[in-house]
């Protein structure tokens, strides 16, 4: 068993805990075992709201690994800035766990394109998790990974931070898993009807359900792009474009980058502010696209969770161009271990069309023109093939 300890730099910040071990709330821990033994532990639920503390300057460099110690998952999507207190990156990162010889490998029964690959991290930036469409709810005792500049703060709210599946109908109250002890003491106080409580949460859920949707609704474009070495793993960043988002960073709508493990493939952004797994910036036009190449030499490229269409993905050696579409996949080439900040660009483009002449044009109907990152392309088909 092991302790993290942002302070402390021994074993990459987990520190061995000998036992009899009084385990605290909120704390980040690790456990590695033999088999899978089960683990009797003792102690009270907690269903409060609690404030954990996070320290920075430390050997870890202000990398604190928390805990999800609810009897039910967060729900990252519900969190707002002023949960937030301190100079803070507000972002989770949760680190997809698995066995050594996973890690080794790089595979796992979930590592496909859509799959996250053991040792490697998911960024959830808090203040557009709806947006991303992302895992959102981090599990009961699950670690998360969250990066403080100084010593800050990070409010847990009960009501509002812990997830309750929302029903279909007041017949199916309890469908799933919900937070225990949703409705509150002073609420039964003041409203002895049961029925008129659970009318009032279920206005409560629809009107969250509604504001979700219109902030997705706002979106001109969203597009997960994953990537796939067959020993080199899965990773995936996403790009989000609306109003309001800046290129530059936007603390709790971009995520940083947190690097996965030497022969894993990297995707990411290259950003003005530094490298992103997700960005959210008013224009997707010419958002670059790194690569760190894991063990493989092959990869391939997929698209999901698209919104908005007219973008393509040009790769920069090749000049290929590949529509960002659902489901649309593209394969390339790159040596293993390598690292390529800008392999690939993010562009709208117009598809070249054939130029119609008008009869009074010196041009012939084999000249092309089409419009590429705000540049205007004219060009005529092979000299031997003009008239």
């Amino acid at each position: 068993l092991y302790e993290w300890s942002e302070s402390q730099g021994w074993l990459y910040g987990w520190n061995n805990m000998k036992e009899p071990v009084s385990l605290k709330p909120f704390q980040g821990y690790a456990i590695t075992q033999y088999g899978q033994p089960t683990y009797q532990m003792k102690g009270k639920l907690i269903m409060h709201d609690t404030i954990v503390s996070l320290t920075s300057g430390g050997a870890m460099g202000g990398d604190n690994m928390i805990a999800n110690s609810y009897p039910a998952p967060l729900d990252t999507k519900r969190f707002a800035d002023a949960d937030f207190e301190g100079n803070i990156d507000k972002t989770f990162f949760i680190f997809n766990s698995g066995s050594w010889n996973e890690w080794k490998t790089k595979t796992n029964e979930g590592a496909d394109l859509a799959g996250n690959t053991p040792g490697t991290f998911t960024a959830i930036p808090i203040l557009s998790a709806v947006e991303t469409g992302e895992q959102t709810l981090v599990a009961p005792l699950q670690a998360i990974c969250v990066h403080a500049n100084s010593d800050a703060k990070i409010h847990f709210n009960y009501r509002e931070h812990v997830w309750s599946a929302a029903p279909s109908n007041y017949d199916n109250m309890n469908a799933g898993l919900h937070t225990p002890q949703r409705i509150l003491d002073e609420e039964i106080q003041s409203e002895p009807d049961y029925n008129a409580m659970l009318q009032k949460e279920w206005q409560r859920r629809d009107s969250i359900a509604k504001a979700d949707k219109a902030r997705i609704d706002a979106l001109r474009h969203r597009v997960r792009i994953n990537i796939y070495g067959e020993n080199s793993g899965v990773d995936h960043i996403y790009l989000l474009e609306r109003d309001g988002y800046t290129p530059n960073y936007d603390n709790g709508y971009d995520a940083r980058k947190m690097w996965a493990e030497n022969g894993t493939v990297n995707i990411y952004t290259t950003d003005p502010d530094g490298y992103m797994a997700v960005s959210a910036t008013n224009s997707l036009e010419g958002t670059y696209v790194g690569v760190v190449a894991g063990d493989d030499n092959a990869y391939t490229i997929t698209f999901t969770s698209v919104i908005g269409d007219s973008l393509y993905l040009k790769d920069l050696i090749t000049n290929v161009e590949t529509p960002i579409k659902e489901g649309q996949s593209y394969h390339f080439n790159i040596a293993p271990t390598t690292d390529d900040d800008f392999r690939f660009v993010v562009l709208h483009q117009v598809k070249e069309q054939p130029f119609v002449p008008t009869g009074n044009d010196p041009v012939t109907a084999n000249t092309y023109i089409w419009v590429d990152a705000n540049n205007l392309h004219i060009e005529n088909a092979p000299a031997s093939s003009l008239a």
